[in-house]
């Protein structure tokens, strides 16, 4: 990205005003339109708050990093893939999504773990999220990663 837009993006960032607070206890997160790699073709709408803190982790670790007002957003966890990786690698990688998925305000706590296909094309990772709001619920994530993206396999209490 050229300094001109960059410029130009933190200029607007600066001027947005906030309209709303930070939610507190019992928290309501609403709705979303549903989308991981792309919006999902009818602009479907989903107010399942796992589902939506679910594709947002997707959308978080399939990002490269770097965003125009977060440099720190996102990790390409694709490009793990289609490389011998040591196990030393794997597990940095895991320490890696911990610290990129925690940020996200709706999440109190998350284990993950990283399977590596023996051809090393493709990795599986399960994540175990707590989100802060309990009638949420604890949910297990199981994600299929290849170097084409991340898909979301399972969702499960």
């Amino acid at each position: 990205m050229n300094t001109t837009v960059q410029a130009a993006i933190t200029e607007m960032i600066a001027d947005l005003e906030v309209t709303s607070s930070v939610p507190s206890a019992p928290y309501g997160y609403g709705s979303d339109i549903s989308c991981t790699t792309d919006v999902e073709v009818h602009w479907a709408e989903i107010s399942n708050t796992a589902l939506i803190i679910a594709e947002h982790c997707v959308r978080r670790i399939d990002t490269p990093n770097g965003l125009p007002d977060d440099d720190s957003w996102g990790i390409s966890i694709a490009d793990y893939c289609n490389r011998p990786t040591t196990l030393k690698e794997i597990s940095e990688l895991e320490g890696r999504v911990v610290s990129e998925l925690i940020d996200d305000d709706r999440i109190d706590d998350l284990r993950v773990s990283i399977e590596v296909s023996s051809d090393f094309t493709t990795l599986t990772l399960r994540a175990r999220v707590v989100p802060y709001d309990p009638l949420v619920g604890d949910f297990t994530l199981l994600l299929s990663v290849s170097d084409t993206g991340v898909i979301i396999e399972e969702i499960t209490r």
